[in-house]
């Protein structure tokens, strides 16, 4: 009986982990290693430094934010510069709408002014589909990661020896 009573003990034990804060940490651990592929795409679409030239001072990156505890979302930090980045932009003029006077912008090449008889203009950009190559990636290792996270907690209680 005393087998069975410890063979119990660590389902139950087992049975905590594998819900609550214990689930939280397996998705935790499995969205940050979501956030590496994210970085690691960026790097090879942009450079090392995940920094667009003349885009000021930002780091293209991403965060996770934990819906339940089986669930992260995975987010683009910043989001904005992610849509060029992604989609491209169309180049031209930049004319802000109903302004006659001058008015300060701030713009990611610093301070500028523009009216409409005095427009800047903008260059066009390729968008590189940085976030749509990461998420296959992602969608293809998930499976995995969370089977090692699992495999890891389950050997925690049913060691051999």
């Amino acid at each position: 009986m005393d087998d069975f009573a410890a063979v119990a003990a660590r389902f139950d034990r087992l049975s905590r982990d594998l819900n609550g804060a214990g689930l939280r940490a397996i998705v935790s651990a499995v969205a940050l290693d979501a956030k590496k592929d994210i970085r690691k795409q960026v790097a090879d679409d942009i450079g090392g430094d995940r920094q667009m030239s003349n885009w000021g001072r930002f780091k293209f990156d991403a965060g996770y934010d934990l819906e339940s505890d089986h669930r992260a979302v995975i987010l683009p930090r910043p989001a904005n510069p992610w849509q060029v980045l992604e989609k491209g932009r169309q180049g031209g003029h930049k004319v802000p709408k109903g302004r006659r006077r001058s008015k300060v912008y701030a713009t990611p090449f610093g301070l500028r002014t523009a009216t409409r008889d005095h427009p800047w203009t903008g260059s066009s950009s390729r968008g590189k589909r940085t976030w749509t190559k990461a998420a296959l990636t992602i969608e293809r290792k998930t499976p995995q990661r969370v089977h090692e996270q699992t495999t890891a907690v389950i050997g925690r209680h049913f060691k051999r020896g």
